[in-house]
């Protein structure tokens, strides 16, 4: 009996030798801003790839993080079955405990330079001495099948005069034109949105007998109509930016943003004025200070 015991000691001692601790080996990260279309604000981590060969694990993950990712290096958590992804910029200690670095890195530091700018990353780990299947998570947060990118809703609307309006789509950005209604039923604000961003704004009042009395659309350039009871433009402004020469005066305008020497670029505002009839009675220009 004592031999048996003793053989099993033996036995258990060299199994437990035998056993390495798990190892980041390789980690790449790959930068996905410019080549994949994809609505930031709205991305959840994802899981790509998952191999695993004799002892061996390669995982592939995609992931919202911030511009300096080419300056960082993997590590690491594991408890019990669960593979806790992590990152860091180089030289950088993270905060969780028992984390394991990837393969000749060693941080030292406590901080880490501030950056303002979002990127889509992927990001690539190769690990050696995995002893079973885990449970991956990135930062103690759950990665999505790469099908499930965003997360859906049933897209919503209204339909006001047979136009659909007040769009919602499946991962929740306003689309198409929004309107905002007075207790008349009447449009008084209306926006346009693509993929979540509003593209102009337009704000409308009205006379006591229901006529439009100024519309107010402000955009990439600023509308403003005014409009006599009657319902004909009383006068109709457009504010922009323009070069102006410096000498000799002169408002010039140009598609593209070039600078001319001996010019400014200035916020200007173009207004033309009408009678009741229809006709042109003035036209003013001034410089917005």
């Amino acid at each position: 009996m004592k031999n048996i015991l003793f053989f099993l000691l033996i036995f258990s001692s060299l199994h437990l030798a035998g056993q390495e601790k798990m190892k980041l080996i390789n980690f790449k990260t790959i930068g996905l801003c410019d080549s994949t279309e994809i609505f930031l604000d709205k991305v959840r981590p994802t899981i790509i790839q998952k191999k695993f060969g004799y002892k061996n694990l390669a995982i592939t993950i995609r992931t919202r993080t911030n511009c300096i990712y080419d300056k960082y290096i993997g590590a690491f958590q594991v408890k019990n079955d669960t593979l806790n992804l992590l990152y860091t910029v180089k030289d950088c200690i993270l905060r969780e405990e028992d984390v394991i670095y990837q393969e000749g890195e060693n941080p030292t530091q406590n901080t880490i330079e501030e950056v303002l700018c979002d990127c889509y990353v992927e990001i690539q780990y190769e690990f050696s001495n995995v002893d079973r299947q885990k449970k991956i998570m990135l930062f103690s947060k759950i990665l999505y099948p790469e099908n499930e990118l965003y997360q859906t809703q049933t897209p919503t609307f209204e339909i006001f005069e047979k136009d659909t309006v007040n769009y919602t789509d499946s991962i929740d950005y306003k689309q198409g034109r929004w309107i905002y209604l007075n207790g008349n039923n009447k449009i008084i604000s209306e926006e346009f949105y693509k993929n979540g961003e509003a593209e102009y704004y337009k704000d409308i009042s009205y006379y006591s007998n229901g006529k439009i009395h100024t519309e107010s659309i402000m955009g990439d350039k600023s509308y403003e109509l005014k409009y006599f009871k009657n319902g004909k433009i009383k006068q109709e402004c457009l504010t922009q930016k323009e070069f102006i020469q410096t000498s000799p005066y002169n408002v010039k305008t140009t598609s593209e943003p070039i600078f001319l020497e001996g010019s400014l670029l200035l916020e200007v505002e173009i207004c033309v004025d009408y009678n009741k009839d229809g006709e042109i009675v003035k036209k003013s220009i001034r410089i917005i200070e």
